[in-house]
């Protein structure tokens, strides 16, 4: 009794270690996807979740295979739909349409 529930309580601290997609589940994520519905509708259709620590993992190794493959020391990146590739931020594209200011150094 001596904790607030507002010092520890993010989403949903009681679903484990791992959320659904695989990543940690460590109050330190902004839950921007799906909705519990969409997710039971999922299930009922037998569509599994990706699971994104997979799909991070399989992105940087192909960027970086693209990066040495053709002799480069790295990939600058200003494109938001290419930042959102790459490292699976939030899509921010709105917002830098009048205020660019991202940009990702991926080196080999």
């Amino acid at each position: 009794m001596d904790r607030h529930h507002c010092d520890t309580r993010k989403i949903d601290p009681t679903r484990g270690t791992t959320l659904g997609d695989g990543s940690p589940n460590d109050q330190n994520r902004i839950e921007i996807g799906p909705t519990q519905l969409a997710m039971c509708e999922w299930e009922a259709a037998d569509i599994t979740l990706p699971n994104l620590v997979d799909m991070r993992s399989y992105r940087h190794r192909r960027l970086t295979q693209h990066i040495v493959d053709r002799g480069y020391a790295g990939l600058l990146m200003f494109d938001p739909l290419n930042i959102r590739y790459a490292t699976d931020s939030t899509n921010m594209q709105l917002w830098n349409a009048h205020n660019p200011f991202r940009a990702v150094l991926l080196c080999a």
